[in-house]
């Protein structure tokens, strides 16, 4: 996401305007391949969808951080 841009996103939880976000963590695939939820894999205690917010955190980013997804993390 570039830098004072914004994403339509939460229309269908009752949020109607632009919401500027410094990253998105996807964790709602199918997972057709692997045959279950990569982002629910535990790997060092932690999921991955955990593991990943944690990094994006991390890495300063300026900004909120959303899930699209089912709220693994």
């Amino acid at each position: 996401m570039h830098p004072g841009r914004s994403t339509r996103l939460g229309a269908r939880r009752g949020h109607h305007g632009p919401v500027d976000v410094a990253a998105l963590l996807l964790t709602g695939g199918r997972s057709r391949r692997m045959g279950r939820d990569k982002a629910a894999l535990v790997v060092g205690g932690r999921t991955l969808a955990q593991r990943t917010a944690d990094l994006l955190r991390r890495a300063g980013l300026g900004g909120p951080l959303l899930e699209l997804g089912p709220g693994v993390s």
